[in-house]
């Protein structure tokens, strides 16, 4: 009996030294990708690749990354390959390469390469994910959503949620105790979001319980365990799909579809037509018999403006008033910039006013340079590509990551890139800058479609509520960290501020 047992023991033992020696093998195959490239490789280690511990790190993959483009910056070098897992990544750092994958020569380069699954998860299916043609068709048809004509009429139901904001702020403050400001900006975001985009009144500054408060956090509470999964969707897509892995919890999924339906029933029964991106969605699938997969076309389209437009613009937001906060000197010129101008608009605050807020607009890119609102941007190679003045040749498949962070903390760019000086961003300097070293949107073709929209939210709000408080940090905020579970750039600590009415 004993001998059996022994034996046994020994035939695991050999079948698992033998897996290892075959996974070991594998992954130092897999590894050799870049060499016969005259290409600087950041040493891989295995199981994780070039990129240290995804499963268990202590900082964002972004941050990660930033650091990684300052080692290979350090060494000289224009770009560079990696691994993540099994997968090579090709990371430019050159500004004229990231200008011709973006812009140039953009047909190579058309798809984000973020997993989707349409099937078992139709949200996942929209202009942020979707490839090839199926993007192409769906971007014509919304660009028309976000020109300034578009804009304008969008401004007025911003400035009333933006009236809310400052409501709620008013009543913070009555309440003598020290506040953050985290929760209650992602609540200006929604109420904006929930009116442009989904056309319903969210509520959510009055009462930050509402359901669509409530669910659209939980698309943002990310777990350890989400984050794995999500990764190797990303790794592993078809995998992944075959698998029937969701992007989203089914439940979420669900509350969003019957936002959608009951909208859909609501204004074609009343009868009613709004100046949203809503009713937009709605003429452009007119034609759509199929009344599910209408709605979930049109449940994927809100949704990712929802998603994306939310969590980056709270975000920025966020860290806006956060420098204000710290830099008063900054605040006070800008101030006075806001009322100079409103003064000249009969105290009223319009497109036109905003348009000509210049110091403003600094404020903005400064804070989108120091806290890019995604960390890092990535291509995937849709035919092979071969870099100029070098003999890399990128093959289909093949994913580009650029380190958004990494090049807008870049001294040779932004000098001394710690400190918040929106004089940065003035012509002169600007004009010393090359091309595709500000990135907070993307660039070319396939960059952020709602950036006109999200800067529009942002800067609404600032103004509104600059020009009605003075603001400091309250000594409860400390140093803030970065939340190391998120694909966006933000603090995981809240910041609290004192504020005070101006008469």
């Amino acid at each position: 009996m004993a001998l059996s047992i022994s034996s046994t023991l020994a035939n695991i033992l050999i079948c698992l030294g033998t897996l290892v020696m075959f996974l070991y093998f594998y992954f130092k195959r897999a590894y050799t990708y870049w060499n016969k490239y005259d290409l600087y490789v950041v040493p891989p280690v295995i199981p994780c690749g070039s990129v240290g511990g995804i499963i268990n790190r202590e900082e964002s993959f972004g941050v990660t990354l930033s650091k990684i483009y300052r080692q290979v910056k350090e060494k000289g070098e224009k770009h560079a390959g990696l691994f993540v897992l099994l997968n090579p990544l090709y990371m430019p750092l050159d500004p004229l390469i990231i200008k011709n994958i973006f812009i140039r020569d953009f047909n190579s380069f058309t798809d984000h390469a973020i997993y989707y699954n349409e099937k078992d998860d139709p949200l996942s299916a929209n202009v942020l994910t979707l490839e090839g043609d199926d993007w192409r068709r769906i971007r014509t048809k919304l660009t028309p959503t976000f020109t300034s004509g578009k804009m304008r009429k969008m401004f007025d139901t911003i400035w009333i949620c933006s009236d809310r904001l400052v409501n709620k702020f008013d009543n913070m403050i009555e309440t003598k105790e020290p506040f953050g400001i985290g929760e209650i900006l992602a609540c200006y975001s929604t109420d904006v979001i929930g009116c442009c985009v989904f056309g319903i009144e969210c509520n959510s500054c009055e009462n930050p319980n509402s359901d669509f408060r409530t669910n659209g956090k939980r698309v943002f509470d990310t777990t350890r365990m989400d984050m794995i999964k999500k990764s190797f969707a990303r790794n592993f897509p078809e995998v992944a799909r075959f698998l029937k892995i969701r992007v989203l919890p089914k439940e979420i999924s669900d509350f969003f579809l019957k936002v959608v339906d009951e909208n859909i029933k609501h204004r074609q029964v009343n009868n009613v037509k709004r100046n949203d991106l809503f009713q937009t969605l709605l003429e452009l699938e007119k034609d759509q018999q199929d009344q599910i997969k209408k709605r979930n076309k049109i449940t994927a389209e809100t949704f990712v403006f929802f998603s994306a437009g939310f969590e980056t613009s709270s975000v920025a937001m966020t860290f806006a008033l956060y420098e204000l906060a710290l830099n008063t000197n900054i605040q006070h010129k800008l101030r006075q910039e806001v009322l100079s101008i409103l003064q000249t608009h009969d105290e009223k605050l319009t497109y036109e006013a905003l348009m000509e807020m210049e110091y403003l607009n600094k404020v903005i890119d400064e804070t989108l340079r120091k806290y890019p609102p995604v960390a890092l941007l990535v291509r995937k190679c849709v035919g092979d590509y071969k870099i100029e003045n070098s003999n890399v040749v990128i093959k289909k498949g093949v994913k580009v990551i650029v380190s958004t962070l990494g090049i807008h903390s870049d001294p040779e760019y932004y000098p001394n890139p710690q400190k918040f000086d929106p004089d940065r961003f003035n012509s002169e300097n600007k004009s010393k800058r090359p091309a595709c070293t500000f990135l907070p949107f993307g660039e070319g073709p396939r960059n952020c479609i709602g950036l006109r929209f999200g800067l529009l939210l942002v800067k609404i709000g600032v103004v509104n509520v600059i020009k009605q408080f003075r603001f400091t940090l309250n000594p409860k905020t400390g140093i803030p960290r970065l939340d190391k579970h998120s694909l966006t750039y933000r603090f995981s600590d809240e910041i609290y501020l004192d504020f005070e009415r101006i008469q």
